[in-house]
């Protein structure tokens, strides 16, 4: 037999099992909030390189334009084409591992996030 607990500031439950001390947490709002929090982040780490790397060579060919008084729409297409491409190549190691790692967290603690 189990008794539940809900505590002061239901935000947190926690199951307790009738024969031991142990506590066994499950799913809270602040588990799910945590979770997305942390897959947002990863996303927004992941994309960042690439975004960087266009803002720069981006502004520098616009700082270029004003100071040639070229106003071609498309001369700064290649650049940020050729800039994303070499620093995706660039960090693709770099993301593979991170998203590796927050997918062997994610399945090495299914049997957490199901009790």
């Amino acid at each position: 037999m189990q008794a539940f607990e809900i505590l002061e500031n239901k935000q947190k439950a926690t199951v307790f099992a009738a024969n031991s001390n142990e506590s066994n947490p499950i799913m809270t709002t602040e588990f799910i909030t945590g979770f997305f929090f942390e897959a947002i982040k990863l996303a927004i780490f992941l994309s960042a390189p690439m975004l960087l790397a266009g803002l720069g060579i981006g502004l520098m060919v616009s700082v270029f334009q004003s100071v040639t008084s070229i106003n071609e729409m498309t001369l700064t297409f290649i650049p940020k084409m050729l800039a994303v491409a070499v620093s995706l190549i660039f960090f693709f190691p770099w993301m593979v591992q991170k998203m590796i790692s927050f997918t062997e967290n994610l399945f090495q603690n299914v049997p957490l996030y199901i009790r």
